[in-house]
């Protein structure tokens, strides 16, 4: 199993049902387009958005994440270990897992889930490139991930971009988690 077959199916794992059985037969799906016919394995691939793979151990907030683990993986050295941070404002209702240089964000409310790979574009620009499933939907949108660093404390703050920049979510403040993630609520606010 590769690299990529595997954060897939530890990814799938850590969801929770029904939107968990949609997304992970998207992924599942697209883990076997491979880079000669048009993906990555993952969706849009860093090529999508003329970026290539950078280590996110040398991103601005880099010090929130656990970069001494020596993580690595030969398309995207210098990650972290698994580390999972939580909108914890709002009970948890957005959740970000990162693993090596690649995150999985789950916005519970309003039911988006992204996968991205922490890269570089040819202007400087240091993001998250990947995709985003809206709602119960199999369909992949390509998408990107800002991200800045927030304070002493270990957190940062994400923003969902479409494929052009544009916002598709307001900021949200990630701290680390403590403990357990809890589920997602019944309800969204």
């Amino acid at each position: 199993m590769t690299s990529t077959h595997a954060f897939i199916h530890t990814g799938c794992q850590a969801l929770r049902l029904p939107k968990a059985v949609l997304v992970c037969a998207l992924l599942l799906a697209l883990a076997g387009c491979g880079p000669g016919v048009g993906g990555s394995g993952t969706g849009p691939d860093l090529a999508t958005f003329g970026a290539t793979a950078a280590p996110v151990c040398g991103a601005p907030f880099a010090l929130a994440l656990r970069c001494d683990s020596g993580v690595s993986a030969p398309d995207a050295p210098g990650g972290t270990a698994a580390t999972q941070f939580v909108d914890q404002s709002s009970g948890s209702q957005v959740v970000a897992t990162l693993r090596g240089s690649d995150i999985e964000l789950d916005l519970r409310c309003p039911q988006l889930y992204f996968y991205g790979r922490w890269g570089t574009t040819a202007s400087g620009v240091q993001r998250y490139f990947g995709g985003y499933t809206p709602g119960n939907g199999l369909s992949l949108v390509p998408a990107q991930l800002a991200v800045a660093q927030h304070g002493p404390g270990g957190g940062f703050v994400v923003q969902l971009l479409d494929a052009s920049g544009a916002a598709l979510t307001a900021p949200v403040r990630l701290q680390p988690a403590a403990g357990a993630v809890p589920g997602a609520a019944t309800g969204c606010p």
